[in-house]
């Protein structure tokens, strides 16, 4: 049991360093972002889906109804925030 519990604790120690030096070069940080907003599309899609109007869920990001100007100036603020 301490074994298992100082190897959990040393395994996440190291981890985190090695996350937060990869988090430092800013491809991975880009990829990261356009990926969260890809998986949010998906949930969303799913959502709608479950929700019994699947004809109204888009199905790709060109039949996407327009999301609102606000909505899009933050998602690109954060974006650029994260290159």
């Amino acid at each position: 049991m301490l074994w298992g519990t100082g190897l959990a604790i040393g395994m996440g120690m190291v981890l985190t360093f090695a996350v937060s030096c990869v988090l430092l070069i800013p491809g991975p940080r880009f990829l990261g972002a356009v990926l969260l907003a890809y998986i949010a599309c998906k949930l969303i899609q799913e959502q709608a889906d479950q929700a019994g109007d699947a004809s109204q869920a888009p199905t790709s990001t060109g039949t996407a109804p327009a999301a609102p100007p606000i909505t899009m100036f933050w998602l690109l603020v954060r974006l650029s925030q994260s290159v």
